[in-house]
């Protein structure tokens, strides 16, 4: 699997507004849904909601050891992106498969009850080390799926 990398822009004091919900594949009362979900778990020591969660530590933290457990997902996308920052710049990278195919990044959900009748759905990506040829523009990368078994493991670990 390559990945290929492509400059997109450069960011001059612009805010990066990321999408709030995203696409995820999920195991909910035994059955496998597509759902859109609030990206981030949201937590009372940050203002800002944690995206990521990393692969290594994910059983130990208190805010997602329950959640590693019983609420796996797959996150499917063409892509992410990442900032590299050159002196006051940031430079966009966006960075995909070379074959520009769909693939599978694995998650994290967990359901929140605002009220009787309302349910939130939050969603965190797992990452992992980043591979030597990504490296050079981040130091974490999401932990892609590159199987069916891989995937059919996850979902049912």
């Amino acid at each position: 699997m390559g990945i290929l990398f492509l400059t997109i822009i450069i960011r001059l004091g612009m805010k990066f507004i990321r999408h709030k919900k995203i696409s995820t594949i999920s195991r909910i009362d035994k059955e496998l849904q597509m759902t859109y979900m609030d990206w981030g778990f949201t937590a009372s020591f940050t203002k800002q909601a944690l995206i990521n969660a990393r692969s290594e530590t994910v059983f130990q933290k208190p805010m997602f050891s329950d959640t590693i457990l019983e609420g796996r997902c797959i996150v499917p996308a063409t892509g992410y992106f990442e900032w590299l920052k050159e002196g006051r710049n940031k430079i966009k990278y966006s960075v995909f498969m070379e074959d520009h195919t769909l693939f599978s990044m694995a998650g994290v959900y967990r359901i929140l009850k605002q009220s009787p009748s309302q349910y939130v759905y939050q969603v965190s990506i797992l990452t992992k080390e980043a591979t030597p040829d990504i490296a050079w523009l981040h130091n974490r990368m999401p932990l892609i799926l590159d199987s069916s078994i891989e995937k059919t493991i996850w979902m049912l670990i």
